[in-house]
């Protein structure tokens, strides 16, 4: 409550489990699935990303691109602005204490890893659609 007034998020997101679509794909797309993996920048810092038929996919990639350093930069504030909540492995009560912190009475939750792999112009569109 803000003011006296309920406040929502629309566009709140949680990280969904790595084998997510390992167990739960059309069996067809089983060895295509999504699957987390960590990728090392220039800094040799690692940072998740999905894996998807072979392939590393990512916001900086195809026509949907973030430049690396803006990339950098969103993984910098994360870590500063919601470190110990990604310590707590993205659970529902780092969720609900996040919303806390900043007066969020209902939130609307999206997946996030998911929505990056179907960013990306590679993913072909029979996989994108078993995703």
């Amino acid at each position: 409550m803000l003011n006296g007034y309920k406040v929502s998020d629309v566009d709140l997101h949680v990280v969904e489990p790595g084998d997510l679509w390992l167990k739960r794909i059309d069996p067809a797309f089983r060895d295509l699935a999504p699957r987390p993996v960590n990728v090392f920048d220039d800094a040799n810092a690692s940072y998740p990303r999905m894996m998807v038929a072979g392939t590393v996919v990512n916001k900086t990639a195809g026509n949907n691109r973030l430049s690396p350093l803006l990339v950098r930069q969103q993984r910098e504030n994360m870590n500063r602005w919601y470190g110990d909540l990604i310590k707590m492995g993205w659970t529902p009560q780092a969720q609900i204490l996040g919303m806390d912190r900043a007066g969020i009475d209902v939130g609307f939750l999206f997946g996030s890893l998911g929505i990056n792999v179907l960013c990306n112009d590679e993913v072909m569109p029979d996989l994108a659609v078993a995703i």
